[in-house]
């Protein structure tokens, strides 16, 4: 872990070195965000005391303005809903922000303003990259209790046993490497969306499905979606 870190992580894991030294979490999850509305700040899931999102507010510089409009009506949210906690040195891009309202409290990241934009390239998957990097380092820290890195997205509606059952589970750091947690894709009464964008999603979840299902009648050990 220290290895990786010292090597392999992002430069914004140094940051940590000036977070306080209370609060500490039970769980953590990370979010990357570009273009998302704020409904998914809602209260998490329980998980026997305080959690922690990771949430990563990005953008390439190519992105519209109507995307960088969006990413900063994101950070204001947090920043109107939220208690500020911490800052971190100017150019690293972190703040942590208590949720008044439930056992949560939220690291902004700030990857989205003028000069802190995420490669070209990048994408969604260096987005998340460093989001699990910054939790990978608080664990390290014994920031975060848990030794797992929940990774899922602002589109996503999450069960209340998203934290529990993992907790539930025995110490298996030497058997298994991830989790897949059951998803169906819903229709979503709050957007005007055809019937024909509905069911191509719905066909597109039945790939994902259809094509695990082969994958275990060939008896492959690769028989999980990647999701």
């Amino acid at each position: 872990m220290q290895k990786y870190l010292r090597h392999y992580a992002e430069p914004e894991t140094a940051a940590l070195d000036g977070l306080p030294a209370q609060p500490c979490w039970e769980n953590v999850v990370v979010i990357p965000a570009c273009n998302e509305a704020p409904g998914f700040l809602r209260p998490p899931p329980p998980c026997g005391g305080r959690s922690l999102m990771i949430l990563v507010i990005n953008e390439s510089p190519t992105a519209s303005g109507e995307v960088s409009l969006r990413n900063l009506a994101l950070a204001e949210e947090v920043r109107a809903g939220f208690t500020p906690l911490w800052q971190s040195a100017p150019g690293s891009g972190l703040s942590l922000w208590r949720d008044e309202s439930s056992e949560r409290d939220l690291l902004l990241v700030d990857r989205f303003s003028e000069g802190r934009q995420i490669p070209a390239r990048g994408g969604v998957g260096f987005a998340r990259k460093l989001g699990a990097d910054l939790a990978l380092s608080l664990i390290q820290r014994q920031r975060v209790r848990s030794q797992w890195i929940h990774c899922t997205d602002a589109d996503v509606t999450l069960p209340a046993t998203y934290f529990s059952c993992c907790n539930a589970l025995p110490d298996t750091g030497s058997k298994y490497a991830a989790l897949v947690y059951p998803f169906s894709h819903i229709e979503n009464p709050d957007h005007a969306e055809d019937d024909g964008v509905f069911l191509a999603t719905r066909l597109y979840e039945l790939s994902l499905r259809y094509y695990v299902a082969g994958m275990k009648f060939a008896r492959s050990p690769y028989a999980f979606h990647t999701i």
